[in-house]
């Protein structure tokens, strides 16, 4: 009988025990309880500070899905990673898989409205995103937990069963053309294509991955191709689960997760596709020995070497391209880069190792220069070159490799968790390296075998004869006789010249070049602490006087070997003016160019130092290991004391901020606009124009003055979070005893205020894009509020910005077309509270704030019929997101220092807030909106900014109704359809071009006929029209016109000082 139980009992637990099975890379464990699912792995590597739990299974239809589970989080987030990018877009179509990847947003069998993904992740405080990249294509999104398996279950079915419909695809292509436009300005995006444009075309890296509304429907037509049937057809030969990686990650458990997993993406078809591969070599020897001068949009001055080398993907585990990359970007003396910072030539000097083909990699070697370094290129190619040479002559260096292995090992030990859609992107594109072993995909950087022949063998490809050169700049040459065909790039090719080949064989200086000393920054010591169940939520403080607030939080949350100091050098007038934000910024530059390199084995080491100049003075932040980090504050203050500015140094540093502001000065028109809005409301916060001019005439001599003044008086404000080897106060006053001595007055430590804007106003500020040949204009579109220390307020306008999300993106950009780049948020980072639109157009701004108002005007009617379960909805979402859910020190640090600068030292603020979301009601939205939102609002406080393009016409092709035009025709006897007007409307950017397109076309349908006239006189009426329309619309619009900032301020009133809301007592700790 026993032997009966015995038998039963084992096939019993051979029933319900997994079983192995083996394969050539890891035990996978099949499960009998549920064949849907089977297990790769649960035996991940993970950092130790890391909560989650981890497990790798494989759906049956071969989908792999990667499981997190985490405890700690407050947001749940998804990534699903299809191994096909637009290397294998059909030949002739540009565009196709970056098409695919926005129609596959646009509805499905089981979903069908074109915005119910994205209204419900709106909806409940979600976001979303994807991109398309050479050989994957990458869609993610994050929202509440409560929310997260609807929104898997509608995420699912863009990989099951996708509408890619005709009537999306119009709309959705222009969407994809205005992405394409918002690029065309920008030096990254001209650079990149034009490396792509110089290449084999018979290599798909020559392929322009964009497309835009002429490659993906005017062209097409003109073949009679169907775009959506081939972007269907794309999607069913590429788009496999075989060929997918799926990442799923929340506080749910695992189990949960795994069923969502099986339940949601099991249907998605297993089309058993090969993955693509492909071997064309990009760069031959019509490349390889060139240099490229590119005229950029910015006039800044740039030189990239680019070396074709051989895959390095299997290598992970040996990273050669790590070890170089160590020693060609180190900054200590010795060095390249501190050579050539000292000779004044380059102000930066970088390293990218990059995937481009399956057998061939690029190592680009990317330095900025200064005027003097353009004239000495070839000099630092040289010396480049000579420390190459002295890198093969030393041979690898084990002791240095056993260093990078020891870091890198700290650093996984005790990474940070990154934001929350990166991670489970990155993590959905890793998992795609077939290289990297299950356990390991974790890990971005892996670095934990010498391999000394790999070393050798990726220096042998950094040759002379092995590279081809970028170099941008707008001074030379003489002729650009070269365009680029997608973003019409000008640029000259040019063979090496004899002196630069002899430069780079037997370049001579006296500079002797080394390797870096041993880094004593390597932690050694990894002091935590328990995480406490009774955790505390604000610091205390610990000191005050006359000079020094030093307020400290010991972690009891995260148990992790890091801390955090943060110090803010509160200085008078310090950008009392655009001479003093000009000096101080420079010199700051200056400063920090000296810790850095001084410093930089403890950046090597894993320490985070940040030297900002802010308009109250200095903000130096350090961050890492516990046990190191007031040794690396001590130095660095010692530093900050005994630092003298060289003319060297100041000459790099002034080089580099006028490069700064010249990129902001020629960035995308919604960035220079949104970087425009504080000028307006902070007292001291200028023009960039105003600053580039101070910059371009400040001398040595003002800074080295500007130095012996600029810490005679320093208020300091401590921040420490962690856990450090000394709480003392009275050692922050000795580490500060150097750099001041001065006390300051009460009232030379304030915060800064906002101007008010007074009620019922409607301000317009106009001014013109600085980069002649940008296309777009932009506007924003503020209103202002009260005070940001007022919860209640933040909570309602937090509601409102929230259901507006909803609803702005599907009107202005979807429906209407305005412009790729629409943008909804709110600020409370000053003393007032601001909300405000941005928009990135091609329009005239005038017509993108009256379209503005009208969704505000229809916006009203979505609030009067919200229910009151809908807001609760959202009010829920809002919760969630206020709740304290700090990912790591440094952001809990960040967000005490963020309430210890607005000067209200409320620390409890959200806690408030959470308090006001559970009592508001409908109707306090509702009244709170028609009372400030409402266009005709007797109270709104209303500024906009309009950013207008030198190519903006009076009337422009997109002002004129194309069904207009039509009739207009069609009672003349000329019939042209929609779809004509519209392609070119799309292909001709001024009027007149316009105008002479709609002639010729005419006259080829119509040759007998007399259209020159008709056709004049068409435009004759619409101009006059059009004009006079504006001109109506601009009178009756009741704005004040202004164009002069200072003007503007100095009429205004400023807000009552920031204060803090408890007396300094409440704030000290009682222990002290």
């Amino acid at each position: 009988m026993w032997n009966y139980f015995i038998f039963f009992s084992l096939i019993f637990l051979i029933k319900t025990q997994s079983y192995v099975i083996q394969n050539n890379k890891t035990d996978q464990i099949l499960y009998k309880r549920d064949d849907k699912v089977k297990l790769i792995s649960d035996k991940i590597k993970k950092p130790d500070t890391d909560p989650s739990s981890y497990k790798l299974i494989e759906l049956t239809n071969r989908l792999r899905v990667l499981l997190i589970s985490n405890p700690d989080t407050l947001r749940s987030g998804a990534a699903l990673d299809v191994k096909v990018g637009h290397y294998s877009d059909p030949d002739g179509i540009p565009g196709v898989a970056h098409f695919c990847e926005h129609l596959l947003f646009m509805g499905t069998k089981k979903y069908p409205g074109e915005d119910d993904f994205s209204g419900y992740l709106s909806t409940h405080s979600g976001s979303y995103n994807a991109y398309t990249g050479t050989e994957d294509t990458n869609y993610f999104f994050s929202i509440p937990h409560n929310y997260f398996e609807k929104a898997l279950d509608i995420f699912s079915q863009f990989f099951i069963s996708p509408l890619i419909s005709e009537r999306s695809v119009e709309r959705e292509a222009r969407v994809v053309d205005l992405e394409h436009r918002k690029n065309l300005q920008s030096d990254e995006w001209r650079l990149f294509q034009l490396e792509k444009s110089i290449s084999s075309p018979k290599t798909p890296y020559h392929k322009f991955g964009t497309g835009n509304y002429k490659t993906l429907v005017e062209d097409t037509r003109k073949k009679n191709i169907n775009i959506a049937s081939i972007v269907s057809k794309f999607f069913q030969e590429h788009y496999s689960s075989n060929l997918m990686k799926l990442v799923l990650f929340s506080s749910k458990t695992l189990d949960e997760l795994e069923k969502y997993a099986a339940t949601y993406f099991s249907d998605v078809p297993d089309k058993n596709l090969e993955r693509p591969k492909f071997t064309e070599e990009p760069f031959g020897k019509d490349v390889i020995g060139n240099q490229y001068w590119y005229k950029p949009i910015a006039d800044k001055m740039t030189m990239e070497l680019v070396f074709p080398i051989t895959s390095q993907i299997h290598l992970y585990k040996t990273n050669p391209t790590l070890y170089l990359s160590y020693f060609l970007q180190h900054e200590s003396p010795g060095s390249i880069l501190y050579f050539l910072k000292r000779q004044g030539w380059v102000t930066s000097l970088s390293v990218v190792h990059e995937y481009i083909v399956s057998n061939t990699d690029n190592f680009r070697i990317g330095i900025s220069l200064t005027s003097q370094g353009l004239d000495n290129y070839e000099d630092i190619i040289g010396l480049l070159f000579k420390f190459l040479k002295m890198l093969k002559d030393e041979g690898p260096q084990k002791t240095y490799f056993d260093e990078l292995i020891q870091i890198d090992e700290i650093f996984f030990r005790f990474q940070d968790l990154p934001q929350l859609t990166s991670y489970v992107s990155d993590l959905a594109r890793n998992m795609q390296d077939l290289y990297l072993d299950d356990v390991d995909i974790l890990r971005n950087t892996y670095v934990s075998e010498y391999n000394s022949t790999h070393i050798t063998q990726l220096l042998d490809q950094l040759r002379d004869d092995n590279y081809y050169l970028f170099i941008s700049t707008k001074d030379r040459p003489d002729e650009w006789d070269k365009r680029e065909p997608w973003y019409d790039s000008e640029y000259k090719v040019e063979s090496f010249s004899s002196t630069l080949l002899e430069k780079t064989k037997n370049y001579t200086t006296k500079y002797k070049l080394k390797l870096p000393e041993k880094n004593v920054f390597i932690s050694e010591k990894f002091i935590t602490k328990n995480v406490s169940t009774n955790k505390t939520t604000k610091p205390v403080l610990l000191y005050s006087d006359a000079k020094l607030r030093y307020w400290y939080k010991e972690d009891d949350t995260f148990s992790t070997p890091k801390s955090s100091v943060f110090i803010s050098f509160k200085i008078p007038d310090y950008s009392s003016s655009p001479y003093e934000t000009a000096h101080s910024s420079v010199y700051v530059n200056m400063l920090f160019d000296y810790i850095y390199s001084t410093h930089y084995n403890a950046v090597a080491a894993g320490y985070h130092i940040r030297l900002l100049s802010r308009s109250y003075g200095i903000f130096l932040s350090l961050y890492g290991f516990s046990d190191k980090i007031l040794v690396l504050f001590d130095e660095v203050v010692k530093s900050m004391a005994k630092f003298s500015p060289s003319n060297t140094s100041f000459e790099i540093s002034k080089q580099r901020l006028v490069d700064s502001y010249v990129t902001k000065e020629y960035s995308m028109p919604f960035t220079y606009v949104a970087g425009t809005f504080p000028q307006l409301h902070n007292p001291f916060l200028w023009p960039s124009s105003d600053i580039l001019y101070a910059l371009n005439l400040m001398t040595y001599n003002d800074i080295y003055h500007f130095h012996s003044r600029r810490f005679s008086s320093i208020f300091y404000e401590v921040l420490v979070v962690g856990v450090v080897s000394y709480q003392t106060p009275y050692l922050f006053e000795l580490y500060f005893r150097d750099l001041s001595s001065k006390v300051q007055y009460p009232y030379q430590v304030l915060p800064p205020r906002s101007f008010v804007i007074e009620e019922g106003s409607n301000y317009i500020y106009e001014l013109a894009l600085p980069n002649p040949l940008e296309t777009n204009s932009a506007i924003l579109y503020s209103l202002q509020f009260g005070s940001s220390k007022d919860p209640r307020l933040v909570a309602i306008l937090n509601v409102i910005y929230t259901l507006i999300r909803s609803q702005l993106f599907d009107q202005l950009r979807t429906k209407e077309q305005l412009g790729y780049a629409i943008r909804s948020m709110f600020s409370s980072g000053d003393a007032l509270l601001s909300f405000f639109f941005i928009i990135q157009s091609q329009r005239d701004p005038y017509y993108l704030e009256h379209r503005i108002n009208a969704f505000l005007y229809k916006f009203a009617v979505f609030i009067d019929h919200l229910t009151d379960e809908e807001l609760k909805g959202y009010i829920d979402s809002l919760i969630t997101l206020t709740l304290p859910n700090y990912k790591d020190i440094y952001e809990e640090s960040s967000t005490y220092m963020y309430t210890i600068l607005t000067g209200f030292y409320d620390f409890d603020f959200n806690s408030k807030m959470i308090a006001v979301f559970k009592e508001l009601t409908k109707d306090d939205i509702r009244n709170f909106y028609y009372a400030h939102f409402y266009p005709s609002a007797a109270n709104r406080r209303k500024l906009s900014i309009h950013l207008k393009s030198q190519t903006l016409e009076t009337v422009s092709v997109r002002d004129l109704s194309p069904k207009r035009l039509q009739y207009y025709f069609k009672c003349n006897g000329l019939v042209l359809s929609l779809d004509e007007i519209y392609n070119l409307i799309e292909a001709i950017p001024t009027l007149a071009e316009f105008e002479k397109e709609i002639e010729k076309l005419l006259k080829e349908k119509y040759p007998d006929k007399d259209v020159s006239t008709v056709v004049a006189q068409a435009f004759e009426y619409l101009r006059k029209l059009y004009q006079k329309l504006k001109e109506d619309t601009i009178k009756d619009y009741d704005a004040v016109h202004f164009t002069d900032i200072a003007v503007f301020k100095n009429s205004l009133k400023l807000s009552p000082a920031p204060l803090p809301i408890l007396d300094w007592s409440k704030y000290k700790s009682k222990v002290v």
